[in-house]
């Protein structure tokens, strides 16, 4: 299915202002909740209700963006669902996870950082500690086994893989769609959206911008959100698998 202005309904800025707010508010809330209330159960479980929750409150907005559009059930407010050839796929999807990881692992703007470094010690206020994500607990205790090690992990990863698609899902396959009157305007502007979003860290935002960029190209090029899909997933999960393999070896 091709997402086009006759098929997919254009949303004014306001409205755009408040799909990105609205969730940003609720999700930061609900992450800080979900983190304080099981913190005493290690880093590890804290952090993944933390993801959970942002993915509980984005499967909602894509709810209410499907009963304001009347479009049924909320997995059809994903406009970018065109097909793609699995030669296609997997360039777009090479492309988008090569220029992500490299912008997030080996770019360096000296000015850049210094300004982010700066703007990060003038809002040490925030966020504030209720709201601030708990830390990711590992690695794990020596003593734990590893199916412990396994388990744990592993949760860590799924909870971050989910936040990563549904992200993904409702900025670039919902949010996007609903821009083509912009043109080639769309995805630069989503993707300011999308680091807006992330509010929790706004001094990290112009390299965010950066890194995330493609994701918004490739998903407006194609018509379709999926090799998008996958590649924010690897974004963010790579470094994790990469230590369960390392610990698991330790052990």
């Amino acid at each position: 299915m091709t997402s086009d202005r006759t098929s997919t309904p254009q949303y004014g800025a306001l409205t755009l202002i408040f799909f990105t707010l609205a969730p940003a508010a609720l999700a930061l809330l609900a992450k800080g909740a979900a983190a304080q209330g099981l913190s005493q159960f290690g880093g590890i479980v804290a952090t993944s209700a933390y993801l959970f929750a942002e993915v509980i409150i984005l499967a909602m907005f894509m709810g209410v963006i499907a009963m304001r559009d009347n479009v049924g059930s909320w997995i059809n407010v994903v406009g970018y669902r065109q097909r793609q050839t699995w030669p296609l796929f997997v360039v777009a999807l090479a492309i988008a996870t090569a220029y992500s990881i490299y912008f997030r692992d080996h770019f360096s703007w000296p000015l850049l950082n210094q300004f982010s470094q700066q703007v990060r010690e003038a809002m040490s206020f925030w966020p504030p500690e209720f709201l601030k994500r708990p830390e990711r607990g590992f690695p794990l205790d020596d003593a734990a086994s590893s199916s412990a090690i396994i388990g744990s992990y592993s949760l860590l990863l799924l909870a971050f893989g989910a936040a990563s698609a549904f992200q993904t899902l409702y900025f670039r396959g919902v949010i996007l769609p609903r821009m083509d009157r912009l043109g080639w305007a769309a995805p630069f502007v989503n993707t300011a959206l999308f680091v807006i979003y992330h509010f929790s860290s706004p001094w990290f935002w112009p390299q965010f911008f950066i890194f995330t960029l493609m994701w918004g190209v490739i998903a407006y090029a194609t018509r379709s959100v999926w090799a998008v899909v996958v590649s924010h997933i690897i974004f963010n999960t790579y470094w994790f698998a990469g230590q369960i393999l390392s610990e698991i070896g330790a052990g």
